[in-house]
């Protein structure tokens, strides 16, 4: 068995999953852009060397959000993974009932929380940061 400490932090994707709007369009809409916001930021992690768990894009996959015992189910099982990680990340402003009960299971179970911003602005933070430095390397030779 490999040491813990040399694997990747592996980190829990919690982001707003479940529309808010009731006008079944833009309900629509908001699931795209929610699953969209959880891809972007596994992707994102993926790429900065982390392990992104995302329980929220998996469960939903065999189980249905609007069935209140199969989002019930899908949102323990949620938990089981937040129990196997090493922190839980937060993506944009917008903190869900669901979200906010995975929070607070990881305060309750010592697992660091880190509130981001969301994936497209980290990324475009990124690159800027990066062009910067490559600036910065060429002015210095």
């Amino acid at each position: 068995m490999r040491d813990r400490s040399e694997e990747p932090t592996r980190v829990y994707v919690c982001s707003p999953y479940k529309p808010v709007s009731e006008n079944p369009t833009e309900r629509a809409d908001e699931l795209e852009e929610n699953v969209s916001r959880a891809r972007k930021a596994c992707r994102f992690l993926t790429l900065c060397g982390y392990i992104p768990m995302c329980p929220h894009i998996y469960m939903t996959q065999f189980l249905s959000d609007d069935d209140p015992e199969e989002r019930a189910e899908g949102m323990q099982l949620g938990l089981e993974w937040l129990s196997m990680c090493d922190e839980l990340w937060t993506f944009g402003d917008r903190i869900s009932e669901g979200m906010q009960a995975e929070i607070d299971f990881a305060k309750d179970n010592f697992i660091k929380v880190r509130h981001m911003a969301e994936p497209d602005e980290l990324a475009e933070k990124l690159y800027n940061g990066l062009k910067k430095q490559l600036r910065k390397n060429e002015s210095e030779e």
